[in-house]
């Protein structure tokens, strides 16, 4: 590995770590509920929308998940939009600077997703309550996740995500 992919690889490393440590927290979640005294773990019924809060919690969870996939594209589009006119050589601490917050923020309400399937979970003690909502949570964590050829790929296009 020459120099210069030994720095991109530590440009990259701030947000692997961050949106690395949102995913683990999902996790975690999973961890809790699995440990909970009196929780259902059998997954009988997969989506569980007739118990208790569940469906309250699904409607409160549909905002975030779609301010997560809307606000970061927003927030960036015009400081990639000017990047995007300049020839890509390779990454720079500018552009980590320029996805950095997207990039948390689209983490962060996928993971306030997750928590509402957690805090359905814990409602109704069943912990298929929450398997929705990390369906949501998961894949829009996986479709953002800031390896080098998708940040590449945001800035030469000039759009995130």
């Amino acid at each position: 590995m020459d120099s210069s992919d030994h720095k991109q690889v530590q440009l990259l490393m701030v947000p692997k770590i961050l949106c690395s440590s949102l995913i683990f927290s999902t996790l975690l979640f999973l961890y809790i509920l699995y440990g909970t005294s009196g929780m259902n773990t059998n997954f009988v019924s997969p989506f569980p929308l007739i118990l208790d809060k569940t469906p309250l919690f699904l409607v409160i969870a549909i905002m975030p998940a779609i301010l997560a996939i809307v606000l970061p594209r927003q927030m960036s589009r015009k400081m990639l939009e000017k990047l995007a006119g300049e020839q890509f050589q390779e990454l720079r601490p500018q552009h980590i600077q320029i996805i950095l917050t997207p990039l948390i923020l689209r983490f962060a309400l996928a993971e306030s997703v997750c928590l509402f399937g957690f805090l359905a979970a814990t409602q109704t003690l069943e912990m298929s309550a929450a398997l929705p909502f990390y369906l949501v949570t998961w894949p829009l964590m996986a479709m953002s996740f800031p390896t080098k050829f998708r940040v590449q790929s945001w800035i030469s296009r000039g759009q995130m995500f």
